[in-house]
């Protein structure tokens, strides 16, 4: 679904809620990827909760809170980005309908209390905290999100929700909230989690009903059933820290999300939690308040209830088929992976059997086990909040920073988490900006061995690779790297132009540049604006001799990087071949008034001169050239050619020597020198260089025309009709035989 957003690509939808859409983006200024939420309402009151929504997440900076990078508006749309966490949601994670561990969903409601106590210091209470909001990451780590319905305790947002309205979502909506009063607390927070916390251990809401009406009527008048009562292994301090988030009076519960996090942590620790249970008389206490005239009632029913329960537990303790069936399932839940489970069941029938060797042996596999896997948790905690403190700090290292302040930045991150691979490719690019090649490729290689999943820092070091180290062959497993873990994004079709393009360059195989072509066309379909693919398809079109096609990426090129002294040089070079001189000396002179050092620019505009006779202009362009890299082949080659039509011959032949030593396999130089060994008399000469030329370009007819006219000037005319005869035979065209036929049939008459 690719398609541009500003300068965000949006790969995919991820979600849409009330008031917008929320997508999985690209941001090429930071190469990464981002969740964008736009809001697509057009109610006046709603953009304005989705940009008190952005607010209050971004003023929030917490390693379980989905950090907000951005906020503006981009075609006339409200937007903000944050975080992309790569996992799952609480909601999700309930609807498979599996078990869900209980020391794995305590530690999970612990990071969301943590996180939720650092948003009510700062005054903000989530007021819509559910499943569906809670992210998981595939390290184990919570993220709160979506702000859409926070209050701001400061009391400047006010005006946005009218007195007595009711927000949220019912189902775990605290009481005060359901009665919309607008005086609601912290501890509303706190109501939300332990019905969120109810939802995990049991699979249940805590309260339904066909209607909202209904659900509101038993959130303000039914206490929620005992977590226990749906199911049965739930650990008991883990059901009275739900309870008690969940009283209804707000006195009762919590009264900060502090105090339940501390009591959460106990109850990872095996330590008895703090929290006790409404006892059931204070149950029926509430329920009196509100139904006054039956509070005698209940309370003989609840004392008869009581006396009816003891006689039950009594009962089902002394029932010895109620042990085997522990035992049973005690051994199924540890087979099954659900410890915590199997130590609930081996802890009950140690109660009932305290000699069962069995089940000791069992409980103590399923403690070490616990307690194996509560260590792990406890590092990829630790991480998570190392990787956290990491990334606020990289956050500060933007695409329009100085080289320079971006490896201090990320260096400062390294310090803060040596494992974070995206630090290095931050310095692999701020090298890469600072023309730093060599310390560009370490840096990505060490972003990849950190982080296998990096596609841009593959791309980016086979691109070192091929165009700065020469080693084409050698960056194909890297661009294929890209390929595997971005096969649909425009990095991934771009890299298989280049492996297409780097196959044709070594093999000569022109339909390979066809290949090239389609996949640089696919990257700029999904990215319009990939100046690079317009280069590289440009530079393929080229090759294949299509000028005009090439001009046509050039000029997209040079639109979008209009002072980029390659583009321009690029562009000239086309124009150059379609003989639009005028057009070629003026990218070729802007991009020298850019960078003046550019040695190749000197070298294509001193040919333009030498072809239009203007040869001083010419000599000194070739001159600069040599200043600037002396030994610079091309630019002997082209001063050459200089004194050549000066007629200065052996000023010429040095040049075009020079030409050749610095590059031996330079055709067009021993072409260049044959012929003016030719103008020198010196025929036995020119036929060793244009033999040379016909070795090195085998294709190239010039090569066969010029020996051809040596071998004639010798008197040698059989050999000279043989490569006459070759030229036809590779190109027949009619100009090149009513040029040769003439010359062809007077060698032949005067063959010996």
């Amino acid at each position: 679904m690719p398609t541009q957003f500003g300068r965000y690509t949006l790969e995919k939808e991820l979600g849409q809620g009330g008031m917008g859409i929320v997508y999985l983006a690209f941001d090429p200024s930071l190469k990464r990827h981002v969740a964008l939420k736009i809001i697509t309402s057009t109610d006046k009151e709603m953009l304005e909760r989705f940009q008190r929504e952005a607010r209050a997440a971004a003023r929030l900076k917490h390693p379980n809170i989905a950090q907000v990078y951005e906020i503006g508006v981009a075609d006339k749309q409200n937007f903000y980005t944050m975080d992309y966490i790569e996992g799952t949601s609480l909601e999700k994670l309930i609807e498979t309908g599996e078990q869900l561990d209980f020391k794995y969903i305590a530690h999970i409601i612990y990071q969301v209390a943590m996180a939720l106590n650092y948003a009510h210091d700062q005054k903000i209470i989530h007021r819509d905290i559910k499943p569906a909001n809670i992210l998981i990451n595939e390290e184990g780590s919570a993220y709160i999100v979506d702000f859409g319905l926070a209050k701001q305790l400061t009391g400047l947002d006010r005006s946005l929700t009218m007195s007595g309205s009711t927000v949220g979502t019912p189902d775990y909506m605290s009481p005060e909230q359901a009665t919309g009063d607008k005086d609601i607390d912290p501890r509303s927070d706190i109501f939300s989690l332990g019905a969120t916390l109810f939802h995990c251990i049991t699979g249940k809401l805590p309260f339904d009903g066909e209607h909202i009406y209904d659900i509101f009527s038993k959130i303000l008048n039914e206490e929620a059933p005992a977590p226990s009562s749906i199911v049965r292994t739930v650990p008991k301090d883990l059901e009275t820290i739900c309870l008690k988030c969940m009283a209804k009076e707000p006195a009762k519960r919590y009264q900060s999300t502090m105090e339940l996090a501390m009591d959460i942590q106990r109850f990872l620790n095996g330590e008895p939690v703090l929290a006790r249970r409404s006892s059931f008389i204070g149950k029926v206490l509430f329920r009196a308040k509100k139904n006054k005239p039956a509070a005698i009632g209940i309370t003989s029913a609840v004392l008869l209830l009581l006396g009816a329960g003891i006689f039950l537990l009594i009962s089902h303790l002394r029932a010895a088929q109620k042990i085997e069936e522990y035992r049973a399932n005690a051994f199924k839940l540890f087979l099954d992976g659900k410890f915590e489970d199997a130590r609930v069941l081996c802890e009950k029938v140690i109660d009932l059997k305290p000699g069962d060797k069995d089940i000791a042996e069992l409980l103590d596999k399923c403690k070490n086990t616990i307690r194996e896997r509560e260590e792990k948790l406890k590092k990829t905690q630790e991480q998570a909040e190392r990787r956290a403190k990491a990334k606020v700090i990289l956050d500060r290292a933007t695409g329009n920073s100085p080289p320079e302040q971006r490896i201090k930045i990320a260096s400062e991150a390294l310090k803060a988490d040596p494992y974070f691979g995206e630090a290095w490719q931050v310095i692999g690019y701020a090298y890469k900006d600072l023309s730093m090649f060599d310390k560009a490729f370490d840096a990505f290689s060490n972003a990849i061995k950190l982080t296998p999943t990096l596609a841009y820092s593959y791309y980016e070091r086979a691109d070192i690779t091929a165009f700065k180290r020469g080693q084409l062959n050698e960056s194909i497993p890297d661009f294929k790297k890209v390929i595997e873990l971005d096969p649909n994004s425009h990095i991934g079709w771009f890299a298989r132009g280049e492996i297409a393009r780097n196959l044709a360059w070594n093999g000569h195989d022109l339909k390979k540049y066809d290949e090239a072509i389609e996949a640089f066309s696919k990257a700029i379909e999904l990215y319009p604006d990939y100046t690079f693919a317009y280069n590289q398809r440009g530079w393929a079109h080229s090759q294949k001799g299509d000028w005009q096609n090439a001009l046509t990426d050039y000029d997209k090129e040079v639109s979008l990087l209009p002072d980029n002294p390659q583009a321009l040089n690029n562009r000239g070079s086309a124009y150059q071949q379609l003989r639009y001189f005028d057009e070629a000396l003026a990218d070729y002179s802007k991009a020298l008034q850019i960078d003046p050092y550019y040695t190749e620019l000197y070298i294509n505009r001193g040919l333009i001169y030498t072809d239009r006779g203007l040869l001083d202009e010419a000599l000194n362009d070739f001159n600069v050239a040599l200043q600037l890299v002396p030994g610079h082949a091309w630019a002997y080659n082209g001063r050459g050619r200089v004194y050549a039509r000066k007629n200065e011959l052996d000023k010429a032949i040095s040049d075009f020597s020079n030409a050749i030593k610095g590059y031996g396999y330079f055709a067009a130089a021993y072409g260049d020198r044959g012929n003016v060994y030719m103008a020198k008399g010196e025929f036995d000469l020119a036929v060793e260089d244009f033999t040379k030329m016909i070795e090195i370009e085998p294709n190239d007819l010039y090569g066969y025309y010029y020996r051809a006219n040596a071998y004639a000037a010798k008197g040698d005319f059989r050999k000279a009709a043989a490569d006459g005869e070759a030229v036809l035979k590779m190109n027949p065209d009619p100009y090149w035989a009513g040029e040769l036929q003439p010359l062809l049939q007077e060698w032949k008459n005067r063959i010996k």
